[in-house]
């Protein structure tokens, strides 16, 4: 009889539920999208013009959206049913996707629709995003944190990065305006599960004597005031705005350098997601391993490494192994960071702080987006067109060079230890 209520309360432990079922559902369409949306656009931007600071301008108005919105939608979600800004944020993604699929079929894209479609795209996830963090402790036990969130991740790594990566780039060769019709009958197709998601409608906590000044001020006054996360703070400003200068024109690195076509490029960067999966799946051991300081250290090193030498190579193959490698430690680096803030922050206080560094490290990625844009336009009358679109690889080189000597002054043994044990 004993053995027997056992089984059942494992199966029971093993069971995550109808809303996490649907919710899970939701994340894959939704995070498919993504991938299909993030890797077309650069392709369509292209099509308009191919001045490198006016494409960077389009990557800008993606991540503005973070810098803008990611302190006030912290408050919102704490004020409003979740579920309900989720259907709100698909809705307005559904919408501004189709009109730029419609746009695109028809031939009339400008570069200022362009970008206004890509800031509310942008804006619509930063939205949906924030709240499935706050949703997933609502729908699942407490004991089934670390598995829920973990098949959220690798639902949201395989189908954005890997299967969006590589499917966008197989359309965009069919017809450039797939991707976007697709993204936005996912985005359609994933509102009927939201409104059925129980649970979500609950709001954790009613502030209705506090402003949005007295709750967000909050949440950066706990930043400010403690050592340990004001230094991670100023680490993902340092790390994040170098990486996104990457991002924003790598375009051109892949185009112009190693002479991939839209599905070369999709493949490489779906490939070096692998790398972003694995790290998911071995930060436990490697921090257990060596440690968090070490782990830290090795991540920056490794990152910096990697994305530098990338920048004096001109194969593909290469290439790839490279950015594997580092998309490994950058995943290392951002659930030790995360981690950290768990254990430091109290939970009342947990989505403020995340918002704080929501603003701060994703925000920082419009600056590092335009930064990118100018280190190619500007670079290419100093060294060239085929230097220039290097440039920015180097320069996260020396910021990251710089980061870790930092860190390896600041992050030692017991300062760690005093802080998070």
């Amino acid at each position: 009889m004993q053995s027997l209520q056992k089984v059942e309360k494992q199966k029971k432990k093993q069971t995550l539920g109808a809303s996490f079922r649907r919710l899970f559902a939701v994340i894959s369409m939704t995070s498919l999208g993504d991938g299909l949306t993030f890797n077309a656009l650069p392709w369509l931007a292209a099509t308009i013009t191919s001045n490198a600071m006016f494409i960077s301008l389009v990557s800008v108005c993606f991540r503005l959206p973070w810098l803008l919105l990611s302190l006030p939608f912290g408050v919102i979600i704490d004020r409003f049913p979740r579920n309900v800004l989720m259907i709100i944020s698909s809705t307005i993604r559904a919408i501004t996707i189709s009109i730029l699929a419609f746009a695109t079929i028809g031939g009339w894209v400008s570069l200022p629709l362009l970008i206004i479609v890509t800031f509310l795209f942008g804006a619509a996830k930063v939205m949906f995003d924030s709240t499935i963090q706050t949703v997933v402790p609502i729908i699942v036990e407490k004991q089934q944190l670390e598995r829920a969130n973990g098949l959220f991740s690798t639902a949201q790594l395989i189908t954005s990065d890997i299967l969006g990566g590589a499917l966008a780039g197989m359309l965009i060769m069919i017809g450039l305006p797939l991707p976007f019709v697709i993204d936005a009958v996912t985005s359609t197709c994933s509102i009927p599960l939201l409104k059925a998601l129980r649970g979500s409608d609950q709001i954790v906590e009613k502030r209705k004597h506090l402003s949005f000044r007295s709750d967000i001020m909050e949440g950066i006054r706990l930043v400010k005031n403690s050592s340990l996360l004001r230094a991670l703070a100023i680490f993902s400003i340092g790390m994040t705005g170098p990486f996104s200068s990457i991002t924003a024109v790598q375009i051109f690195f892949m185009k112009e350098v190693l002479n991939l076509n839209a599905l070369g490029f999709g493949v490489l960067i779906s490939v070096a997601t692998i790398g972003s999966i694995l790290g998911g799946q071995f930060v436990s051991k490697i921090k257990n391993k060596i440690g968090t300081r070490n782990s830290i250290l090795l991540a920056i090193a490794v990152m910096g490494l990697g994305y530098g030498c990338t920048g004096l190579s001109s194969h593909w193959a290469i290439v790839g192994v490279l950015y594997t490698i580092s998309a490994f430690f950058v995943v290392v680096w951002n659930i030790i960071s995360v981690s950290i803030r768990q254990r430091l922050v109290p939970n009342e206080l947990l989505g403020r702080v995340n918002g704080v560094f929501r603003f701060l490290s994703l925000g920082i990625s419009s600056i590092g987006a335009f930064l990118g844009g100018a280190l190619v336009s500007g670079g290419e009358l100093l060294v060239g067109r085929e230097w220039s679109v290097r440039l920015p690889y180097f320069f996260l080189f020396f910021v990251y060079t710089l980061l870790f000597l930092i860190a390896f002054r600041f992050f030692n043994v017991e300062r760690l230890k005093n802080n998070i044990g």
